[in-house]
């Protein structure tokens, strides 16, 4: 859970920090199904869970047409009358089309909060795509796969992986 703090508080630092004024901030929530990927000897195997996912992001203007994206969410999975949490802090790289239409693509790191057999840390690629249907509402819709192999090396040196893989549809309000 410390390291956790010290990477939120590391974030909002910088966030606080940026100097230029042409940023917006905000809200967003959503739809959340993390997957997880097992490959054992060749042969492979997924399971989802479907949740939901709250968090704050504050886009930052490097030119007309590119931002950058940090963010910061809350994700509950439901897991058969249990749920997981987890910590996921997507940095994407926005390329705005058009005035309402944007891509995103960038590092996603995310941390697992209850106890697991899995590695808790996790390093993933995300892309998707955003639309603004205001100037202030917009819809997301982003799909992270997730690189990091999550078993520990005594299973990971006899043929075994996992990776965890996310796909996120949401809602936001920019302040």
């Amino acid at each position: 859970m410390k390291k956790v703090l010290i990477i939120v508080l590391t974030l909002v630092s910088y966030l606080n920090g940026y100097a230029q004024n042409d940023y917006e901030y905000g809200i967003l929530g959503g739809f959340n199904n993390r997957n997880e990927r097992v490959v054992a000897n060749g042969i492979s195997a997924s399971a989802g869970e479907g949740g939901v996912f709250i968090g704050l992001f504050i886009d930052m203007k490097i030119s007309e047409a590119i931002s950058i994206q940090p963010e910061i969410q809350y994700v509950a999975t439901f897991i058969e009358n249990n749920t997981s949490n987890s910590i996921v802090i997507p940095i994407v790289g926005k390329y705005h089309f058009s005035d309402k239409f944007s891509i995103h693509v960038g590092p996603v790191l995310d941390i697992i909060l209850d106890g697991t057999p899995l590695n808790e840390f996790g390093l993933g690629i995300a892309i998707g795509a955003g639309y603004d249907i205001t100037d202030d509402l917009f819809i997301t819709s982003r799909y992270s796969l997730g690189l990091t192999n999550r078993l520990n090396t005594d299973f990971a040196t006899s043929g075994f992986s996992t990776q965890i893989d996310f796909f996120q549809v949401g809602l936001g309000y920019r302040f």
